[in-house]
This record gives structure tokens, C-alpha cells and sequence, in this order.
């Protein structure tokens, strides 16, 4: 039985604190695109929310506090930075941004969703892949610890709304190409009725809701995320997730600055289209923020949908809705049973409630 919940992610005062130098325009910029997309998400609020937003809490830490060794892209062979997520966390989409900005850095990005990719040793999985960043989709904290000093970030998400994104995706978009066992689960939905398929995908979501139960959400190198952070204020989150991790340029961004941008631009193209570096170019360390924010509208619900908006569905796309609390449109009385009774207290643990009267 999973009891309790995590202070750091349960609902909670914030504070707004002032973006570094530079972050401010660009941050402005962005968000005021988003909104002219109808990509807005501070309906009935202030169209711009300039600060980050930085929990009070204990588990949300202020980009860079403490100090937890030197990192950097001086650790070759060793992972510096780690994006821990979980099954329909929006793990593909943070692992292609990831990996973008690792390609302006010159850092190496390398994705891992299980222990059998790494036989179950991290550590030495990272280290023979020489890795500077690693995506691990499905984290246990088991396989975790085995990692050097790093930073860190770890996506949350409301489980009932995994459960309803899992069957969809289950059903008819997520590849079978690398998870073979989904192919006699998908055979099963297929064969079911909607709502005797989420009861089946409730079983199915046991394993990946134990890793979310048994996290550890005290670690002070990982910046605890809800995916509800990612999907309805990005660019703010995505700032503060990077700076965090200390890839962010904190300098305004000036002539040099921008030159150097384009100059990361090319490098990553000709890595992705040719294989070949850049001669002469040096490793840069961090990124700016309007490299990042940049990065973050590229890959933004829109552009992964074919231009749908958030909230309209498409069944058989993998980027389906996009929208938060969809479970209370799909899940019904013996669907609120079921996962009452195989994860008690797990939306309590997770801060989506106070107990599991819901």
C-alpha cells in the first residue's frame, strides 16, 4: 500500500523570482507567440507571466542550489545530466528536445527506456557509451543510483490520465518495433470495448506505477517536474529545467551571442545531415535562452499534431489531445474502483489529491 504524498509536489504557494539577464525579452517573445497560435494557457490571467516559477517547497529546488560536485562537459565518459521520465510523460518529446539541445552543446545524447537497454547497470552503461546526457524513459530509482554526480530533472504526471493516453496510444499509435510485448496487449484492446479496455490498461500500468510510487523525491540534485508544468506553462518550465541542470547562458544576448547561435545551428545541421563537426568550432557550455525557447517552438503540440490545437483529438496520432484531466471525461465508477484497488493512495503520493476519495 502506498501511503502519504510528497509535500514538494502536492499543491503549493509559489514566488516569482526575476529571469537572469536576457531571459526576459526573449521569454516575452515566445510566450506572446504561443498565444497568437492559440496555444495560450493562462486563460482569464495575464497573458505574460515574466518570472519563473519556483515551488516553495522543499522538492522544487531554485535553479542551482546546492552544490553537488563539479559538473560540466569537462566529464567525458560520464552523464552529467539526466532527464528521468516515465511511460506517457511526454517522454518522447523531452528526449527529441534534449537531444537538440545536446547538438548545439557538442554534448553526446543517448536514450534508454528500460534495464535491459543497459543491462542493468546505468552507470557502466554510460560510461561505456562515453554519454554526457541520458534520456531514461521508464526510471527506477533501483538503477538510478549506480550514476555519478549529476543534475537532474523527473517528470510526473496525474496517473489517471496515463492510464487514459496509455490505452489510446496502445490501441492503434505507439510502435511495436521495440517493445514486442505490447503487440499481444494491443491484439487484447483491440478485441475490448472502450471501457473494458481502460480496465485492462489499469492491470497494464502496474509496473510503470510502482517506479512512480517508489521514487525517491527527497534527491536534491533532481528537479521534481509535473508534466501539467510541461504542457501548460512550457517555455517558463523548460527555462527553469535548464537552468537547473546549469546549460543556460545567464549574459544578455548580445551580437556574439546571436553570431554564435548560428553558428550552432549549422553545426548541428551538418551533425545530422553528414555525420561531420564543424572544424574550428569550440565546445560551447551553455545555451541561451532564446536558443532554447527557439528549440521549444519548433517541437511545440502544434507543429508533433499537424498543426491541431491542444485539446482536439485525434485518436490515432500519438500526439493525441495534449489536455490534462481528461481521465474525468473517460473513467467511470468501476474504472475509479479498479485503480483504487491495485494503486491505493498512488494519486495521494503523487500530489493529485489528498486521499483517494475522488
Amino acid at each position: 500500500m502506498i501511503h502519504g504524498h510528497l509535500p514538494g509536489l502536492a499543491p503549493s504557494r509559489h514566488r516569482q523570482l526575476d529571469p537572469p539577464v536576457g531571459q526576459t525579452a526573449c521569454y516575452r517573445r515566445f510566450a506572446a507567440m504561443e498565444a497568437a497560435s492559440g496555444d495560450a494557457h493562462h486563460t482569464g490571467a495575464p497573458a505574460l507571466r515574466l518570472g519563473l516559477i519556483v515551488s516553495t517547497g522543499k522538492k522544487l529546488l531554485h535553479p542551482g542550489a546546492g552544490n553537488i560536485g563539479a559538473l560540466g562537459i569537462h566529464m567525458a565518459g560520464t552523464p552529467a545530466y539526466v532527464f528521468y521520465g516515465h511511460h506517457k510523460c511526454a517522454t518522447m518529446w523531452l528526449n527529441t528536445l534534449c537531444l537538440a539541445v545536446c547538438q548545439r552543446l557538442g554534448l553526446r545524447f543517448d536514450a534508454v527506456y528500460n534495464e535491459d537497454d543497459f543491462s542493468r547497470d546505468l552507470g557502466a552503461y554510460a560510461v561505456q557509451k562515453k554519454a554526457h546526457f541520458i534520456g531514461y524513459g521508464n526510471a527506477d530509482i533501483e538503477y538510478c543510483r549506480s550514476l555519478p554526480s549529476h543534475r537532474a530533472f523527473h517528470i510526473v504526471r496525474d496517473p489517471r490520465d496515463i492510464v487514459v493516453s496509455a490505452y489510446f496510444s496502445h490501441l492503434k499509435s505507439h510502435s511495436t518495433g521495440l517493445w514486442p510485448e505490447l503487440i499481444a496487449h494491443r491484439e487484447r484492446l483491440s478485441a475490448l470495448s472502450l471501457d473494458e479496455g481502460l480496465l485492462e490498461e489499469i492491470r497494464f500500468r502496474g509496473r510503470s506505477f510502482a517506479h512512480m510510487a517508489s521514487w525517491d523525491y527527497e534527491q536534491p540534485h533532481v528537479l521534481e517536474v509535473r508534466f501539467e508544468e510541461i504542457t501548460g506553462r512550457s517555455y517558463e518550465t523548460l527555462l527553469r529545467i535548464f537552468e537547473h541542470l546549469g546549460l543556460l547562458q545567464s549574459q544578455d544576448y548580445r551580437f556574439g551571442s546571436r553570431l554564435a547561435s548560428v553558428l550552432r545551428e549549422i553545426r548541428a545541421w551538418l551533425r545530422v545531415r553528414t555525420g561531420r563537426d564543424l572544424p574550428g568550432l569550440p565546445r560551447a557550455g551553455r545555451l541561451p535562452p532564446p536558443d532554447l525557447l527557439t528549440l521549444a517552438w519548433r517541437h511545440r503540440f502544434q507543429a508533433k499534431a499537424a498543426g491541431r490545437a491542444k485539446g482536439q483529438e485525434d485518436t490515432g496520432s500519438h500526439y493525441r489531445k495534449g489536455k490534462s484531466g481528461d481521465w474525468v471525461d473517460h473513467f467511470r465508477p468501476e474504472h475509479k474502483a479498479l485503480f483504487k484497488e491495485l494503486y491505493p493512495g498512488l494519486v495521494a503520493r503523487l500530489g493529485y489529491g489528498s486521499n483517494d476519495d475522488w
